[in-house]
């Protein structure tokens, strides 16, 4: 049997940064990058850059379960 992924699971796309995501030491959330993931696992979490987000909405947060999946066009 073959199912489409989004018949299976909700895909999400990340935080649209519009003006690049701006570093702030002790920020209120981690942000994960494409450059932060290799072919088997995410970097270390303690690598990523710290933000703080204004209008971050709850479908732009990471939780337990989630897969991320890095296309290559």
């Amino acid at each position: 049997m073959t199912a489409l992924l989004k018949d299976i699971a909700t895909i999400r796309t990340g935080y649209p940064f519009r003006k690049g995501i701006e570093k702030v030491s002790g920020g209120q959330y981690r942000v994960v990058q494409i450059k932060d993931l290799d072919q088997f696992a995410v970097s270390s979490f303690d690598s990523f850059v710290q933000t703080n987000l204004p209008d971050v909405g709850l479908d732009h947060l990471v939780c337990e379960g989630d897969v991320f999946v890095r296309l290559a066009w």
